[in-house]
């Protein structure tokens, strides 16, 4: 035990190292954080994707909003008819001159098939 004495006594005597003072601001501070560049990545991939998800709703809403008595459609169930009677909320369709089918303004991505 005595030899660790002298070893104390000169671990007790060394100074904490002095603090280093940062000239940047705390918010500068995390620019420079590992986190960042993956903070980034993910705001500018979410911005890409809602302006392309925003454009596609726009062609979509300009494209249902264009639809005429006897233009051609076909639903998401496959289902291409005429147009009998377009409405805001719904189109009615004629699939077979004996059968008509009402679609939701949902269920008709294509116009002119």
């Amino acid at each position: 035990m005595s030899t660790l004495t002298p070893f104390l006594h000169v671990l007790a005597q060394t100074t904490a190292p002095a603090a280093t003072q940062s000239s940047a601001p705390p918010w500068a501070q995390l620019l420079t954080g590992p986190m960042f560049p993956i903070v980034l990545l993910l705001v500018v991939m979410f911005l890409f994707m809602s302006g392309s998800k925003r454009k596609e709703e726009r062609k979509r809403t300009d494209m249902l909003s264009q639809i005429k008595r006897g233009d051609e459609i076909q639903t998401v169930g496959g289902v291409i008819g005429k147009v009998v009677e377009p409405r805001e909320d719904r189109v009615l369709v004629k699939v077979t001159k004996a059968a008509t089918r009402r679609s939701g303004s949902a269920a008709t991505p294509s116009i002119g098939c």
